[in-house]
């Protein structure tokens, strides 16, 4: 648990996180069901560019 903290926190330090533009998550995250996790987002692609 700790180790996915450590690379969220440098994730969001060294990266920007956006949407692609033609993204149906734009509004809203759109949950696909499962019985281990509901509320998992559905094909969610997340565009990444390194911060200067």
């Amino acid at each position: 648990m700790y180790e996915l903290r450590t690379l969220a926190a440098m994730l969001l330090k060294n990266y920007e996180w956006t949407l692609p533009k033609n993204s149906p998550h734009t509004d809203f995250p759109k949950n696909g069901f499962s019985p281990f996790a509901l509320s998992l987002p559905r094909d969610m692609d997340i565009s990444f560019t390194r911060r200067k």
